[in-house]
């Protein structure tokens, strides 16, 4: 019951119209038009940040498949593959228009779920004959492509700053559900694929796994005086920035088979958007990076992107976590908020920086170390300087938050509150 109590308790935020925002020379901007064109400039370059990471690029492919090959990814056995090709079945549509909502937002074109729903007996073989055709290697018209992005503000941020709006990509209402049978087949290999410190969008793993092992590694890290760094990675636009050269070299690398692989390179392959602002015509824009906020597909894509970094971080021998036994814990993920769990920080933090600059290279993402926030145990004064001076990290002297969980330096303070309620009740 806690689920849909915290669901009901939940305050819901009220619409608010974008009445300014300040263009890209600062000036503030108050009327619709300039508006949507100060929104449209900024996604647009968002969206093709690095114009020549294409397929075409010869030496980034190879550089690419040479990442992941020193990466030692699992890859998908063959009794996995059949069920990831096979045609859409009749049964697979039915369950994807059960599970959504009927008057969720729709996509360009207008057609809500209750639409699909109340005429579902008339559609279905359509759907499904479409369906078919993209694992069959189809394509898509330019209009199926095209998503209406609603731009959501970010709690606690400035309203001005236009990379301070979380950009929500409405999909068409047919695309979706593909999408979402798409998605629900990645779910049955999720696990075999991503390692456990990602709980992140994965069936049967939760935040709280990672968040209590993070509080008691602090604990240990305490207890035996074992000088530490916490680091929480701030990931800059991480959906967004996700480089498609990387995303399906990385697919086929795992082992996914062709069909389904087309599937998706159908879906992304001239993708376009539009900004919805209130009292203008939208201007559509081409995507080409990314995966869009909003399609159900995106969370699983993300955590196949990501886990090549998270596997590099795990196998370095020269960044260094907490051994117990035969395991050594380094890093907790949920998406793309990582928590990096450092023992010997003055060398492991310079080699986790020369792996993030790497990754970013190749694929797109970007971390901004100076919104990265770091709590410290056991650390001499003179040893966090040398931190401070070679990277503009904030470190804490108190306590950061991850997942909504305040982590402390001095957990021991902590205990000894909650022991002391405990015994007080």
């Amino acid at each position: 019951m806690d689920t849909p109590l915290a669901r009901l308790l939940k305050p819901r935020p009220k619409f608010q119209a974008i009445t300014s925002i300040r263009d890209d020379t600062g000036l503030l901007v108050t009327t619709p038009t300039a508006i949507r064109d100060t929104f449209t400039r900024y996604f647009r370059s968002l969206y093709d940040h690095t114009p020549t990471h294409t397929p075409a690029n010869e030496t980034l492919c190879r550089e690419i498949k040479q990442y992941l090959a020193d990466a030692s990814l699992p890859s998908l056995p063959d009794s996995r593959l059949e069920p990831l090709s096979s045609p859409v079945t009749e049964e697979e549509l039915h369950a994807a228009l059960k599970s959504m909502k009927p008057h969720k937002a729709p996509g360009p074109d207008g057609f809500t779920y209750h639409y699909y729903k109340s005429h579902s007996g008339i559609l279905g073989p359509h759907l499904l004959s479409m369906f078919n055709n993209l694992l069959e290697g189809g394509k898509l018209p330019a209009d199926s492509l095209l998503a209406s992005i609603a731009l959501i503000p970010k709690p606690g941020k400035d309203k001005h700053m236009v990379g301070n709006y979380r950009p929500i990509s409405l999909i068409n209402t047919d695309l979706k559900l593909f999408t979402k049978i798409l998605s629900k087949r990645l779910d049955l290999i999720m696990g075999t694929l991503i390692h456990p410190d990602q709980v992140g969008f994965i069936p049967g793993r939760q935040a709280y796994e990672n968040t209590r092992r993070s509080a008691d590694l602090l604990w240990l890290a305490s207890s035996s005086n074992t000088p530490s760094l916490f680091l929480s990675l701030d990931a800059e636009k991480a959906f967004d920035r996700a480089e498609w050269p990387f995303l399906f070299t990385l697919l086929s690398h795992l082992g996914f088979p062709p069909p389904f692989v087309r599937a998706i390179q159908a879906l992304y392959s001239i993708p376009t958007a539009q900004i919805i602002i209130s009292g203008t015509d939208p201007l559509p824009f081409p995507i080409r990076n990314g995966t869009r906020q909003g399609c159900p597909l995106s969370p699983a894509l993300f955590a196949l992107f990501l886990e090549p970094l998270l596997q590099h971080l795990r196998k370095d021998p020269h960044i260094t976590g907490f051994r117990m036994g035969d395991q050594e814990y380094k890093l907790s993920a949920y998406a793309d908020d990582i928590l990096l769990s450092l023992t010997r920080p003055l060398s492991s933090l310079p080699a986790v920086m020369r792996r993030l600059d790497e990754f970013s290279r190749l694929s797109g993402y970007k971390v901004n170390i100076t919104k990265s926030e770091a709590v410290a145990t056991h650390m001499s004064q003179g040893d966090l300087d040398t931190i401070r001076g070679a990277y503009p990290i904030r470190v804490s002297p108190t306590s950061i938050d991850y997942l909504g969980i305040a982590l402390p330096s001095n957990p021991g303070t902590c205990m000894i509150k909650i022991s002391l309620r405990c015994s007080l009740n």
